[in-house]
């Protein structure tokens, strides 16, 4: 839920951009968040499976293959979450500052859209999106 939620909040942040910087700037702060994305999972990841390696006290961790697949579990899991904080954090009670705070109407519109969007995809296509580097790349497919 945690690594789901961060990847949501960055990923709304990204949706807002349009709408709160210039063109220019917007495009080169959006590549700035999918970075960010990109770090804050393979930083969990490599910290969740360095973990299971030496610290877990969990036989099944220790068995050969078991967290990598666990992990991958937990991928899938992060996407369903980041989906779910995407459109809960657009149109719920906790509507994030960065899209609440667009002035131009359209742009607002737009952005809004643009994270519902994303929301759905990444909530149904969780099982279709392999690692870091597909949700990336859909990011950008959703514009």
């Amino acid at each position: 839920f945690d690594v789901g939620s961060a990847l949501g909040n960055l990923l709304l942040n990204y949706c807002a951009l349009p709408g709160l910087l210039a063109p220019r700037e917007a495009a080169d702060a959006r590549e700035k968040r999918l970075e960010e994305v990109r770090i804050t999972w393979q930083s969990f990841a490599e910290g969740f499976l360095s973990l299971a390696a030496e610290k877990s006290r969990d036989r099944a961790l220790a068995y050969p293959g078991y967290a990598a697949g666990f992990l991958n579990k937990v991928w899938r899991d992060t996407l369903g979450y980041c989906g779910t904080e995407l459109i809960r954090r657009t149109v719920g009670m906790s509507q994030v500052a960065d899209i609440g705070t667009i002035q131009d109407e359209a742009m607002k519109v737009e952005c809004i859209r643009q994270a519902i969007t994303l929301g759905r995809t990444l909530i149904l296509a969780a099982e279709r999106v392999e690692n870091i580097d597909a949700l990336i790349a859909r990011v950008r497919q959703n514009g």
